[in-house]
C-alpha cells in the first residue's frame, strides 16, 4: 500500500508499506486525473499558479495538472530524486515501475527531468 507522510525531501511524499520488487508496476494515478492548464490561465489566478508550481508538470504552453486539486491521485505528491527508485516514460504511457527493489517505509521518488523536456528541478533539491 502507498501512503502520504511528511517527507524529509519536501512537504508530503509517497511511502510504501510493503516491499516493491524491481520492475514491478507502481500505480500512482487514475487515468482520468489529468488536465491541461495553460500558462495564461495559471498566471491569471495566483492560487492556481501556486498549486501548479507545487503539484504540476511543466509542459509546452502550460502545465499538466490534477483534474481536481481537492481530489488528487497520490502520484501528484511524488518528490524528485537525482537517484530515483521509480521511473516512467511516454513509451510506457506514463505508467511507473520500480527501477530497483524498494524497501518498506521508503519514499518513492522520480527524476522530474524525465517527465517533460520543460520540467525543472526546484532549487531545494540541489
Amino acid at each position: 500500500m502507498l501512503v502520504l507522510r511528511p517527507s524529509p525531501k519536501s512537504g508530503c511524499g509517497i511511502f510504501t508499506t510493503l516491499p516493491i520488487a524491481k520492475g514491478e508496476h507502481v500505480r500512482l494515478w487514475q487515468k482520468e486525473d489529468e488536465r491541461f492548464v495553460s500558462s495564461e490561465e495559471a498566471n491569471a489566478d495566483p492560487d492556481l499558479r501556486a498549486a501548479c508550481d507545487v503539484h504540476c508538470v511543466i509542459v509546452e504552453g502550460g502545465f499538466t495538472c490534477p483534474s481536481d486539486f481537492h481530489r488528487m491521485s497520490i502520484g501528484w505528491y511524488m518528490n524528485h530524486s537525482f537517484n530515483p527508485n521509480i521511473a516512467s516514460s511516454a513509451e510506457l504511457d506514463w505508467e511507473f515501475y520500480a527501477v530497483r527493489d524498494i524497501a518498506v517505509d521508503e519514499e518513492l521518488c522520480c527524476d522530474y527531468r524525465t517527465l517533460s523536456p520543460f520540467e525543472t528541478v526546484p532549487d531545494h533539491y540541489t
